[in-house]
């Protein structure tokens, strides 16, 4: 090999390489920026309703370590009747615990589009006994 070469491919490759990468994970990157303008469009300017989560699965993508979940929602909007949706957001390690089948969210949805919703927020289960109340918790004195 002659010395032209060898600094053809000392250049060249590794600008062959960051060129082959940005074109790789720039639809990514793309697709993350339109997901999350979406959902913020959708907390804004859509209908507000209660969803109950029919199944929660994470994408496999996640971004400053939370997890990137889809969410199979049924939607249950003030006026008409209720309609399945999915929603996919990342959510926050610390709300993990709440993104379970059968709790219940927050959502915004667009009466137009009814397939664009966006959860706004999880709401934290209350227990509740046999009778249908929740339990009361008695602090005994104990010596």
């Amino acid at each position: 090999m002659n010395t032209n070469n060898i600094i053809l491919l000392s250049v060249g490759l590794p600008i062959l390489i960051v060129i082959i990468t940005i074109v790789a994970v720039a639809p990514l990157i793309r697709n993350l920026i339109k997901t999350s303008a979406m959902n913020q469009q959708l907390l804004v300017k859509v209908q507000p309703a209660t969803a109950t989560i029919l199944n929660a699965a994470q994408t496999g993508t996640s971004l400053n370590d939370n997890p990137q979940v889809v969410f199979q929602l049924e939607i249950q909007p003030v006026e008409g009747p209720p309609f399945q949706a999915q929603a996919r957001m990342f959510v926050p390690l610390l709300q993990m615990a709440l993104a379970f089948p059968g709790n219940r969210v927050e959502v915004r949805y667009n009466p137009l589009n009814k397939q664009q919703v966006a959860i706004a927020s999880f709401r934290v289960p209350r227990p509740v006994t046999e009778s249908g109340f929740p339990p009361v918790f008695v602090q005994t004195d104990r010596r």
